[in-house]
């Protein structure tokens, strides 16, 4: 039986155990790992003495850097989300940038034309930013240590479009509830996923909401092809 695991905080409410079961035909166990903070952390040494991949989530995203081996690429991010263990070295890559890319270019071949509103500062904004320089896309960036309360920006009047479909991303944490103007052409994609304030109000107030679940489930498929496992 393959043995995976998630290392987190507070991650009691992750469905990534279902997003396995979904995409895995196999026996396999998933395991939530919750440490309070990372002193607690054991060395991956000793992780993976007892499972055979492992996922990691908010706020431990750079703690292992120093354990493990990694390509330009993923360096350049400066997290990680995905570790397995091949000829006795650890590597790791980071599949919300995979899944990011795989999904923002879903966007891009439905909307020719489009101009992002990046929410948020913390490692999958800067992720992502990323990923919008090397397609040269259009986009402001808003995050409060530089603009305040983001629910009293008035978007309606700062963002500049120039005609192009105007996509919302939140990479907030789950602490964050948008309650900013938006215009009703407008797309909003949340890289959080079952959150029920957006739920309950977000579909009504633009032209589509897109929930983080599909994100969740293209990492976990970008996880199992860095494990070599099949999905």
């Amino acid at each position: 039986m393959i043995k995976l695991a998630l290392v987190g905080k507070d991650i009691s409410h992750s469905k990534s155990p279902d997003t396995y079961r979904e995409l895995i035909d196999f026996p396999f166990d998933y395991q939530l790992l919750d440490y309070a903070d990372d002193s607690k952390i054991p060395a991956l040494k000793q992780l993976f003495e007892s499972v055979d991949g492992i996922n990691i989530t908010t706020p431990y995203k750079k703690h292992f850097l120093s354990q493990v081996e990694m390509d330009n690429e993923v360096q350049k991010i400066g997290a990680i989300n995905c570790i397995k263990k091949e000829d006795g070295i650890f590597k790791a890559t980071n599949t919300d940038y995979l899944a990011v890319e795989v999904l923002l270019q879903k966007y891009l071949d439905e909307f020719k034309q489009l101009h992002i509103v990046m929410l948020g500062n913390g490692v999958m904004a800067k992720m992502s930013l990323l990923i919008f320089a090397k397609k040269k896309l259009s986009y402001q960036h808003f995050f409060r240590a530089q603009d305040g309360d983001l629910s009293q920006v008035d978007y309606l009047a700062q963002v500049n479009p120039e005609g192009r479909q105007v996509l919302f991303i939140n990479s907030c944490s789950r602490s964050f509830v948008f309650n900013g103007v938006l215009d009703k052409s407008f797309l909003f994609w949340d890289y959080n996923y079952n959150f029920e304030p957006h739920l309950e109000s977000l579909p009504a107030r633009c032209h589509r909401y897109d929930d983080g679940l599909e994100l969740l489930k293209h990492q976990a498929i970008e996880a199992l092809r860095f494990w070599n496992f099949s999905a």
